[in-house]
């Protein structure tokens, strides 16, 4: 469990000095926007590669009409368009305009989607990533598609800090204590530097110094969760051993 005392961020203090909703909401839409594109330039690769496999196997299905390799390829290209037609679902649900509607979200969706979109990250790190969550998790209440940025912006955050040419894991798990569900998402890199630990919740702190991050994913989240009653939580599992970022959404009561 991770103490208060091991918070980062320092909680009571206002996400932004003098900032009203307005702004709070566009930076939450810049962050959005930044991690659908880097999961766009990962659909659109598979999309080419599965368009240019239909044009080809359509030609040749001309030659093999009435055949059982032909019956063959047009189950290949059926499959195969199936399931662009889902990824560009899944994108269209991530990319659609959030509901404030607060309610009873099931974890096991949000981690779901999250974990198929992020396939296409393709210009990130790709450790294995394992997912351990209980059958038995009550719903949570938040926004779907808050719970689903936050999430995002974690594993983004994990998976880069696992580097390139590692076999590192990025492992999501959850658990019920009290009247909270603790999602968690922990990574097997450096972990953080103490000196950005007191100011990594911070709007526009990044330890990269390439690449299109901004350092308002941490921000982002926490600022979401606390929209629902929410907070995210932030610890280091040991020198040199990797972090753990912990999403703390209350339990859904009728």
């Amino acid at each position: 469990m991770i103490s208060k005392r091991k918070r980062a961020g320092k909680p009571d203090v206002p996400p932004l000095p003098a900032t009203d909703e307005r702004v709070a909401r566009l930076l939450i839409l810049v962050d959005r926007a930044n991690l659908i594109r880097g999961v766009t330039l990962g659909l659109a690769h598979d999309l080419r590669n599965a368009l240019q496999g239909a044009m080809l196997g359509t030609r040749a299905l001309v030659d093999l009409h009435g055949t059982e390799a032909g019956d063959r390829l047009t189950t290949t290209l059926q499959n195969t368009t199936e399931r662009a037609v889902e990824s560009c679902l899944r994108l269209t649900q991530l990319n659609s305009p959030a509901d404030e509607q607060f309610g009873p979200v099931v974890l096991a969706e949000v981690v779901g989607l999250v974990q198929a979109l992020q396939r296409f990250q393709r210009l990130l790190p790709t450790p294995e990533l394992r997912v351990s969550l209980p059958t038995d998790l009550p719903a949570v209440r938040g926004v779907r598609a808050h719970l689903e940025h936050a999430l995002l912006g974690l594993i983004t955050n994990a998976k880069e800090a696992v580097g390139r040419g590692n076999r590192g894991t990025v492992t999501i798990s959850a658990r019920r204590e009290g009247e909270a569900v603790y999602l968690a998402v922990e990574d097997t890199g450096p972990g953080v530097s103490r000196d950005l630990m007191d100011r990594v919740f911070d709007p526009f702190v990044t330890t990269k110094t390439s690449g299109p991050d901004i350092g308002l994913g941490l921000w982002v989240a926490r600022d979401l969760l606390r929209r629902s009653g929410g907070d995210v939580l932030l610890e280091n599992l040991g020198e040199g051993k990797g972090a753990r970022a912990v999403l703390q959404i209350p339990i859904w009561k009728s």
